[in-house]
């Protein structure tokens, strides 16, 4: 009884863990909206730089972490998946940004939050984790959720010159499910602050060649707001998805992401006065369904 106490306990920390994080995720269009000019290759930029300063100042403060990193540099095969995790959380965030720029929002949107079906797919594969008969119906509502609050009448429409943004969106997508694959196979030997410094470092090497198309002025004039997306919308939310992963399975982890866009939705009608139609209510509700589902499925596991 003691035991299945200690269980149940651990999976609601991770699944708060994980559900908390998603909602600070979805905070970015009040910071990305102050942003002037709103240039967003250096607002992913100096947002990876700012939160992997944050956290590798809170490292260096720490000896138990400090000593993690000195362990780590004596471990390759570690330092390999944590570049792996790294890359996907930067190549995941240039691919959405790609697809922006070269197809609908909406679509966007919908093929970068496909990363719960890669993960569903390679979790059994790649981590043994085992796979509950719930996880596809929990990840088929998670998706016809986005599908609905986003322009559902502008996915089925695909024009030629879209190709290379649907390509991105679904790299992106992939992006993203690489980085619970990583981060969950990471939990049990890196802490979650280490993998977030190393992260965000990285995003901020693959992204540094857009640094140079802004000056300095860039950062001075928007520190504030820049700050608030490097420390409140990527160190923060970051660690408590990587904490949240010792507690949850990736599937588990990859389907409470889509809270994301759910609280988004909410924080664009309150801060921004955006409409919110009836059918992005309806799939705000699957999603919500799904997120449940998601956590009867990390019970089970």
């Amino acid at each position: 009884m003691v035991l299945q106490f200690r269980r149940l306990d651990s999976r609601v920390r991770g699944i708060g863990m994980t559900m908390l994080g998603a909602v600070l995720f979805s905070l970015m269009p009040l910071w990305v909206r102050a942003v002037r000019p709103p240039f967003a290759p250096a607002m992913v930029f100096y947002r990876a730089l700012i939160g992997s300063t944050t956290m590798a100042a809170l490292i260096l403060s720490m000896p138990a972490y400090r000593a993690q990193v000195r362990e780590l540099l004596r471990r390759p095969r570690l330092l390999a998946l944590l570049a792996g995790m790294g890359i996907c959380m930067g190549t995941s965030t240039l691919f959405y940004f790609l697809a922006l720029t070269h197809t609908t929002v909406a679509k966007a949107l919908l093929l970068s939050y496909t990363s719960p079906i890669y993960v569903a797919i390679l979790g059994p594969l790649v981590l043994k984790e085992p796979s509950h008969r719930l996880t596809w119906v929990a990840v088929a509502l998670g998706l016809a959720g986005i599908a609905c609050t986003t322009e559902p009448q502008l996915l089925l429409t695909v024009h030629s010159s879209e190709a290379f943004g649907i390509l991105a969106g679904l790299l992106s997508g992939l992006g993203f499910g690489g980085v619970f694959l990583f981060g969950r196979y990471l939990a049990p030997y890196v802490s979650a602050p280490v993998r977030v410094m190393a992260g965000g470092g990285i995003v901020s090497l693959i992204m540094l060649p857009w640094m140079f198309q802004t000056d300095l002025s860039f950062l001075t004039h928007n520190f504030l707001w820049l700050a608030l997306l490097g420390i409140v919308c990527m160190a923060i939310p970051f660690t408590l998805f990587f904490q949240g992963q010792r507690y949850i399975p990736a599937q588990t982890s990859s389907l409470i992401s889509l809270l994301e866009p759910v609280s988004g939705i909410f924080i664009g009608y309150l801060a921004f006065g955006e409409t919110l139609s009836p059918l992005a209510g309806v799939g705000a509700a699957l999603i919500l369904i799904s997120t449940y589902l998601a956590g009867r499925t990390a019970g089970a596991s």
